[in-house]
């Protein structure tokens, strides 16, 4: 990767993009040729399964794909990390999600939860 030397930090990345902090200490992503192709604006980005990311603007989280586009706005309020996702293996499951599929599960503020897929497609859990 070609990262230029003028961010305070890089963090995870999926081998197409990587994780930036700026002197703002906001996040963004820069892709491997070194261009920024999501601005350096959001609270934290962390690294999902699939090279998926999550973004936090400002308590908000969306999802962003492995090449740094966003595919579901910031409107959600959590998302669970690989780690956590086991949580749910009897919901995926009863739904007949395969769970190598699942990128994250998304809540909403009234706590419905959802399932985030690689393919882009969101399953309600409810």
């Amino acid at each position: 990767m070609v990262v230029p030397l003028k961010y305070k930090w890089l963090g995870d990345h999926n081998g197409r993009v990587i994780i930036f902090v700026n002197e703002q200490m906001k996040c963004g992503l820069v892709n491997d040729l070194g261009q920024e192709v999501l601005p350096g604006i959001y609270t934290d980005i962390q690294l999902l399964r699939h090279g998926f990311f999550y973004i936090n603007a400002e308590s908000k989280l969306g999802i962003v794909d492995p090449s740094g586009k966003i595919w579901v706005q910031p409107t959600y309020r959590g998302a669970y990390m690989e780690n956590t996702l086991s949580a749910f293996s009897a919901d995926f499951k009863a739904k007949g999600i395969p769970e190598a599929e699942v990128v994250t599960v998304l809540t909403r503020e009234d706590g419905a939860a959802f399932v985030f897929l690689k393919n882009g497609k969101m399953i309600g859990l409810d």
